[in-house]
């Protein structure tokens, strides 16, 4: 046995032990309860959440510790931008010293965050290319875009907090911003450029300027067309550990049911660095998945939406999943991003095209799917909002997607609402047989959009 503690109970004839569930054996107890001194064993559980996550268990949970292991798709010819508020990374860091790092202005000064984000992508993906700034260097995506980026991790907000004449903060409106949140959406379908955005944490000290009592998620994580990545805890139950909503993740949102779509492990034990909590660290989790997926297939180059699909689509429902918001969680979105699974259904995310002009009640696209009773099907639809230069307003055309059966039943359909560029829906099949999956229109789409392609995700 492997004892982390030990308490024997004065004035009683009980001893108790502390160990990890892994360490039980239930042999060695069977032995330990011939012993003629012991009269009985009982077994109790504490449903206890672990703080700190092993790097190794990290990339399981994520499903991405066979293909790091086997070392094919490293992120080679991919390019990853990491913009950062506050400083820049350590390039001679032992995590970063031979990797192949750009930074936009070596006068910053070195910044631990962005050390710390940048080391778990490049750790993932060790032979990708690096362009690195400082958030006062730039306005938007724009060097990114200029070299190239295929995607750009943000773990960083816009807090927009009022700082009161005592020093404190009160919390200022975390709507949507056309200034942030729209020149990410715009730049973002115009370039093609794949965004991945922390959601932010809870903050409740107001002496602090990050002060974020309510959870909310703040700009640029509201951009609907950036992926915006929740946080999730490791935590034991009798079953063996599950993962959950992290409390301290943000997850309220002012953009309707859509954020944040995907989520990863909130504490992360970074090699070399130590522990590190907050969604600053999902977020390069799921970064470095978008970077091996595209360079494991092409097809995913300039995708943005079809690689948010693929993410949603491909996600592993945590223990704790509820379909509360259009058939996604409100808190973790789709579930925990899952490198494996995305791999095993590279290609059974599509895109399809919509003409201008294209009116409510189209059907988009029909694809016949033979599914087993008990088969977990997940759908996801994602496509790019467009914003409208004259009046810098959101333009959304609301598709939603649904599942037929083999009498031409509706067996399960998405529920997001008109203002949302995702849908999602889960469906546990009842009877094996012939089914169908319909991308339907639900409103016409806005005059002066030119065009739009819808993506579709399937997982079985």
């Amino acid at each position: 046995f492997i004892i982390e503690k030990v308490d024997v109970v004065q004035y009683s004839p009980f001893v108790r032990l502390y160990m990890d569930i892994n360490e039980i054996n239930i042999y060695k107890f069977i032995s330990l309860g011939n012993n003629e001194m012991i009269n009985s064993i009982s077994f109790a559980f504490d449903n206890t959440a672990v703080s700190t996550v092993a790097w190794d268990t990290t990339m399981e949970e994520i499903g991405a510790s066979g293909i790091i292991s086997e070392g094919t798709f490293t992120g080679a010819g991919v390019k990853i931008g990491v913009l950062e508020a506050g400083g820049i990374c350590d390039i001679n860091h032992e995590n970063l010293i031979d990797k192949d790092i750009t930074i936009r202005d070596t006068t910053v000064s070195f910044f631990d965050h962005a050390t710390q984000v940048t080391s778990i992508i490049a750790l993932m993906a060790p032979d990708a290319e690096y362009y690195v700034s400082d958030l006062t260097s730039t306005v938007g995506l724009e060097w990114f875009i200029e070299n190239g980026c295929d995607v750009v991790n943000c773990s960083f907000c816009y807090t927009g907090n009022i700082q009161n004449s005592d020093g404190t903060y009160s919390v200022s409106n975390h709507g949507y911003r056309i200034d942030i949140d729209g020149i990410y959406d715009y730049q973002i379908r115009t370039s093609l450029i794949t965004v991945v955005v922390a959601s932010g944490n809870l903050t409740t000290s107001n002496t602090v300027s990050s002060y974020n009592p309510d959870n909310d998620i703040r700009s640029p994580a509201l951009a609907y067309n950036a992926i915006t990545v929740g946080g999730l805890k490791r935590q034991w139950s009798i079953t063996g550990y599950k993962l959950k909503y992290e409390d301290r993740a943000s997850y309220n949102s002012t953009v309707p049911y859509a954020k944040p779509e995907v989520s990863a492990l909130f504490t992360v034990d970074i090699p070399g660095l130590g522990t590190c909590n907050g969604t600053s660290f999902a977020a390069p989790q799921v970064t470095a998945c978008v970077a091996m997926l595209i360079d494991k297939n092409s097809s995913y180059y300039n995708s943005p939406a079809k690689i948010k699909a693929a993410l949603i689509a491909n996600a592993r429902k945590t223990s704790d999943f509820t379909a509360d918001r259009g058939n996604l969680d409100d808190r973790v979105g789709s579930g925990c991003v899952n490198l494996e699974t995305i791999y095993s259904n590279l290609n059974s995310t599509r895109q399809y095209s919509v003409s201008a002009g294209s009116q409510a009640g189209t059907q988009v696209y029909s694809t016949p799917v033979y599914l087993s009773t008990g088969t977990e099907l997940q759908v996801s639809l994602a496509w790019n909002v467009y914003i409208n230069q004259e009046d810098n307003g959101v333009r959304i055309t609301n598709y939603d997607v649904r599942v037929y059966n083999q009498a031409g039943e509706v067996v399960a359909m998405s529920t997001n609402p008109t203002f949302s560029n995702v849908e999602f829906l889960t469906y546990s099949v009842e009877a094996t047989g012939a089914y169908r999956i319909v991308i339907h229109q639900a409103t016409a789409m806005y005059s002066g959009v030119p065009g739009e392609i819808v993506y579709l995700g399937i997982s079985t």
